[in-house]
């Protein structure tokens, strides 16, 4: 066709992972005895699990369901310390 301008081009896409898969608790159950005499800071356990996703959907943060004053998790790596 004559005066046409036609012009050509490649489109790339990538379909990324999305958050289809829940976090595992490396245990179902976890039991830890704390003496009345613990130092406030002291490592009472440490939490794992992991997830089957990548990049930031995989990315775990860890936090206790309800309000609690007498031990506090590290959203990072799971670690429990008395307060």
């Amino acid at each position: 066709m004559d005066g046409e301008n036609i012009s050509k081009s490649t489109l790339i896409i990538s379909v990324i992972d999305e958050n289809d898969n829940k976090p595992r608790f490396d245990k179902h159950f976890y039991d830890v005895i704390v003496t009345k005499d613990i130092t406030i800071g002291s490592v009472v356990m440490k939490m794992t699990a992991r997830d089957a996703d990548s990049g930031l959907a995989g990315k775990l943060h860890y936090n206790f369901s309800t309000s609690n004053q007498l031990f506090k998790i590290d959203s990072e790596n799971g670690i429990i310390r008395c307060i």
